[in-house]
C-alpha cells in the first residue's frame, strides 16, 4: 500500500487450520521479502519489492473475530550483516547464463551430463549415475557447484531451491561443499522411496539420517537445508524431514551444489542461500531487547 493505493505483490491458494496456532513470519531483508506459514514459504519464493524500506508492525484481522496473537517478536538484522550478509547467494537463472556454476560428474555410466540454462531454470538432462544402477549408497551422481571461492568459506547458512522433474530418481542438494570427496548432501529418491541425510569425508560416505517418503513429479518442490553449527534441518515443502534436525560437526564449511543422480530433466530455480538470521534461526544469538506496553487505539 503506498499513498492509498494497494499493489498485489503475491497471491497463493491455500487455507490455514482453526483452532491451531500458527506460526507466521515476515523477513524483509533489502528488496526481498519472504513470508512463512509454520515454516513453509509463501508464494514458491522470497518476493522482490523495494517501495517501502522502513516502519513499525501491526496484528490484523479482517472480519475475524476472537482472532488472537501473542509472543510478537521483531529482530533487527542490521547488527549481523557485516559478520553475515543476509543474502549470500540468490540465482533464478532468468538471465540465462551459467556463469559463477560448475558441474562435476561422478557417475561414469550414461555420462556425461548435460547442465545447461533454459527458459530461466538450471536444467540437468542426462541420466548419468553410478556406480551401478539401483545403488542405495555410495551414489555417483552429477553435481553442479556455487564456485565463488568466498562461498568456500561459508559456515551458517540456509540454502534452498525449487526442484522440480518429470522423473523418478535421485534429486537433492549438497552443502557445506568443500571438493568431490567432502561435502553434505540431502537427497530425495521416489523409485525407491526415501530421503536420505549423507556425509563425505575424504570420499567416505556416512548416512547420518533416513527415512520413508517419495516426492511428487511434475511439481515444484520447495527444498531446504538450514545448517547452523553442528545442527542440521531439513525441509520439503515446508515440512521438517527426519523427525527434526540432525547433529553432524564434522565438516563446518562450504558452498552448495544441485544435485542429480539417473535423472534426466530436473530443473532447479530460485536458488537462495541466506545468513541464519535471516531466515529465523535466532536461537543461535543472543536474543534482541524487546519491549512489550500497552495496547494503543488510533
Amino acid at each position: 500500500m503506498v499513498e492509498g493505493v494497494e499493489t498485489l505483490l503475491a497471491v497463493e491458494s491455500g487455507a490455514y487450520p482453526m483452532n491451531s496456532d500458527l506460526a507466521v513470519s515476515i523477513e524483509a531483508v533489502g528488496g526481498l521479502i519472504s513470508a512463512r506459514l509454520d515454516g513453509g514459504l509463501l508464494f514458491g519464493t522470497p518476493v522482490a519489492d523495494s517501495s517501502l524500506s522502513a516502519g513499525t508492525v501491526a496484528a490484523y484481522s479482517w472480519g475475524n473475530s476472537g482472532v488472537t496473537f501473542d509472543d510478537v517478536l521483531v529482530s533487527d538484522l542490521a547488527f549481523a550483516r557485516a559478520q553475515c550478509p543476509p543474502t549470500l547467494l540468490f540465482a533464478d537463472f532468468d538471465e540465462g547464463g551459467q556463469d559463477g556454476w560448475v558441474t562435476v560428474d561422478e557417475g561414469t555410466i550414461e555420462a556425461p551430463s548435460r547442465w545447461s540454462v533454459q527458459g530461466g531454470v538450471l536444467r540437468q538432462d542426462a541420466n548419468i549415475y553410478g556406480p551401478v544402477w539401483g545403488a542405495q549408497t555410495n551414489r555417483l551422481g552429477t553435481l553442479c557447484y556455487w564456485a565463488d571461492p568466498a562461498a568456500m568459506m561459508w559456515t551458517d547458512y540456509d540454502v534452498s531451491a525449487v526442484l522440480n522433474t518429470a522423473d523418478d530418481d535421485g534429486i537433492g542438494i549438497l552443502f557445506r561443499y568443500k571438493d568431490p570427496g567432502n561435502y553434505y548432501k540431502l537427497e530425495l529418491d521416489r523409485q525407491w522411496s526415501w530421503r536420505k541425510l549423507t556425509r563425505l569425508v575424504d570420499g567416505l560416505e556416512a548416512t547420518l539420517a533416513t527415512e520413508t517418503g517419495a516426492y511428487a513429479t511434475n511439481t515444484d518442490l520447495a527444498v531446504s537445508i538450514e545448517a547452523v553449527g553442528t545442527r542440521i534441518t531439513a525441509r520439503l515443502d515446508g515440512a521438517v524431514l527426519f523427525g527434526g534436525p540432525t547433529e553432524d560437526s564434522t565438516l563446518g564449511a562450504g558452498t552448495v551444489a544441485m544435485y542429480s543422480w539417473g535423472t534426466a530433466g530436473v530443473t532447479f530455480d530460485n536458488v537462495l542461500v541466506a545468513c541464519p538470521l535471516a531466515h529465523g534461526l535466532r536461537e543461535t544469538v543472543e536474543k534482541p531487547h524487546l519491549t512489550a506496553g500497552p495496547q494503543v487505539s488510533r
